[in-house]
């Protein structure tokens, strides 16, 4: 059924899938190359989330008007006899796909004649010029709620799509799978990670370390490095202080006890504090469990750490996006750490530093910082 030029461009377009890193190129390019290889006009991504009540996490779409988009999302997917058949175990409807991929025609499944008489098909379907549609369903892994629908459509004008059209989508779904696993799991990591790095610069009088019961690190912020001298390279597992080291090995014993006694070590956690330096700098070490075992929150604050004094950036008139520009400062942030972190650009940051730098009468970070701490010495 399938020729030699149809199995070269699934090769291709496999191998620009697999070479993606993330949704955004997907979204830009990728999307658009799947729907043309498959000889149609439109297509979508959706995120379907079946976990409690059933909802649409990360989509995107080409060619789809962005308002049409968004009203499916936003709850016109309800209505969409497609998810009936792929997701809603419940339906009478329901193809039995569960923790599978699946392709299909959808005119292959519904009455087409009731389907084109309905409400989601002239209320949404028709104004869009979308009649035929193929159908992707790419389930990730058993162990997650979340599935992956790519969406294919043809106008009425353009026919329907062939079996050799089906052939094509289905070859294509192992390398898709393998391609939106990779993509979906760097995109959380990455959300975790800046949840983690926002957490622990947003504690202004606070450092953040996370590490394994290994001891290896997981996490460390500016700030944690800055406390225990390193303000210019990492702290490594094997330059971790043996009192921190210590507490976490004496907490692992304690859970291993636990466990032994209730096996629900997930409903205990406990606490430790080392102090530092004369005891100007202590450590709250918090255990917590994970899936694949301990995970170690350390928690790093100095006796002696100033506040941002806010009567001091309202006497110089700060905006608000200076006022938060300067708040980093005091924690050490680079241009490029404060630009990543509120999301603008490292020229926006500088031209923002310039103006604060002027209005507080002071030339460089040091002063700035010990400006902005007036009043907080204790």
């Amino acid at each position: 059924m399938l020729n030699a030029h149809d199995i070269q461009q699934v090769i291709d377009l496999g191998d620009k899938l697999a070479s993606c890193r993330d949704l955004d190129l997907f979204r830009d390019e990728l999307l658009g190359d799947i729907t043309r290889f498959l000889g149609a006009e439109t297509g979508t991504l959706l995120t379907f989330s079946t976990r409690e009540k059933m909802n649409i996490g990360f989509n995107c779409s080409y060619g789809v008007s962005s308002k049409m988009h968004k009203d499916y999302v936003n709850g016109f997917f309800e209505k969409d006899p497609a998810v009936a058949l792929l997701f809603d175990t419940q339906s009478k409807y329901y193809l039995d796909c569960p923790n599978s991929s699946k392709v299909i025609s959808l005119e292959n499944h519904v009455d087409y004649d009731h389907f084109t008489a309905g409400f989601f098909y002239n209320a949404f379907l028709r104004p869009l010029d979308i009649h035929h549609l193929i159908l992707m369903k790419i389930a990730l892994r058993p162990d997650e709620d979340n599935d992956l629908l790519i969406g294919i459509h043809r106008p009425e004008k353009k026919g329907s799509f062939s079996e050799k059209d089906l052939a094509k989508a289905k070859l294509l779904i192992p390398t898709l799978t393998g391609a939106m696993g990779n993509l979906t799991s760097r995109a959380l990591l990455h959300e975790r990670q800046t949840i983690i790095q926002s957490l622990g610069e947003d504690m202004h009088d606070c450092g953040l370390m996370i590490v394994n019961d290994r001891m290896d690190i997981l996490h460390q912020s500016t700030l944690f490095r800055h406390h225990f001298g390193q303000k210019g390279q990492d702290i490594s597992s094997a330059s971790l202080p043996p009192q921190i080291f210590q507490a976490c090995q004496k907490m692992k014993n304690e859970f291993s006890k636990i466990a032994a006694q209730n096996r629900q070590m997930n409903e205990h956690s406990l606490h430790q504090k080392i102090f530092f330096k004369g005891n100007n700098l202590t450590c709250n070490i918090k255990a917590i469990t994970a899936d694949n075992g301990l995970r170690f929150i350390i928690y790093s604050s100095e006796k002696n750490r100033f506040k941002v004094n806010e009567k001091v950036m309202e006497r110089s008139h700060l905006t608000e996006r200076q006022k938060d520009i300067a708040c980093q400062i005091t924690l050490g942030l680079t241009n490029i750490q404060i630009a990543e972190k509120l999301g603008i650009s490292i020229r926006t940051v500088e031209n923002h530093l310039c103006a604060i730098y002027a209005k507080v009468k002071v030339q460089n970070r040091t002063s700035l910082t010990n400006v902005l701490s007036q009043g907080f010495f204790r």
